[in-house]
């Protein structure tokens, strides 16, 4: 039977375009992309930032480019705690860096069964590609959980925004995004044989400096109209 990290052996992944390749070199749509598919994009006319800088008193550009610098910021930080507990899930050694209380809280979250960090992933009936943070395994059960560093968890849209059909039922908000996110890392470790159950999304409180979890809600129909609807 094939193993929980067989299944992405045979994708390259480019990270700084954020790219995933299959074994023939075909491009697969990775998971944050494929559900970015289905959200309006932010501010794509100017007018939010045009506002702000009238606010302001200063030009749209360094509004526009303040928040390119803080996404950037945002997007260091993640990839720097993730490296760290990834280093710890694979060495049981908490670095002595400036996010080490962060760590040693994660580090005190029990999960069931065999933790993988980092599980590259696939799906070869619909193009799909990602890498799971956590996942954990009990015989042929994979559990998969998320961990997000992001300033806010929005239960719901903060400008009560939804998502594109055939999710326009659904704000546009973090527990959505993220339930969607593992529920389609679940369809891939299915497609390839194993049982699943979805984890939690372990969110870093921002202000504590605490995790705090959230359960997956059961957006299962949502995923299959979202590969349904998307033509592939």
């Amino acid at each position: 039977m094939i193993k929980l990290l067989d299944i992405g052996k045979e994708i390259s992944f480019q990270d700084d375009i954020h790219q995933y390749k299959n074994k023939d070199g075909k491009i697969l749509t990775s998971t944050t992309t494929f559900i970015s598919l289905f959200k309006e994009k932010f501010d794509e006319s100017g007018i939010i930032a045009t506002m702000c800088a009238k606010r302001e008193g200063i030009a749209k550009e360094e509004i526009q480019s303040r928040w390119k610098a803080e996404n950037k910021r945002s997007c260091d930080y993640g990839h720097n705690l993730h490296s760290q507990v990834e280093h710890f899930l694979k060495t049981g050694e908490i670095k002595d860096t400036l996010e080490k209380d962060i760590v040693k809280n994660f580090s005190n979250i029990e999960f069931k069964g065999k933790i993988f960090p980092e599980v590259r992933l696939k799906s070869d009936v619909h193009l799909l590609a990602g890498t799971c943070d956590i996942a954990t395994q009990i015989k042929n059960k994979i559990y998969i959980h998320d961990l997000k560093s992001n300033k806010r968890f929005d239960l719901v849209s903060k400008y009560n925004k939804k998502l594109l059909y055939p999710l326009n039922h659904l704000s546009d908000c973090h527990i959505n995004t993220y339930s969607l996110q593992i529920l389609i890392y679940g369809m891939m470790v299915k497609e390839h044989g194993f049982d699943f159950e979805p984890g939690q999304i372990l969110w870093i409180d921002p202000a504590t400096r605490k995790i705090q979890k959230f359960d997956v809600l059961d957006l299962r129909k949502e995923v299959d109209d979202m590969l349904n609807h998307y033509s592939f």
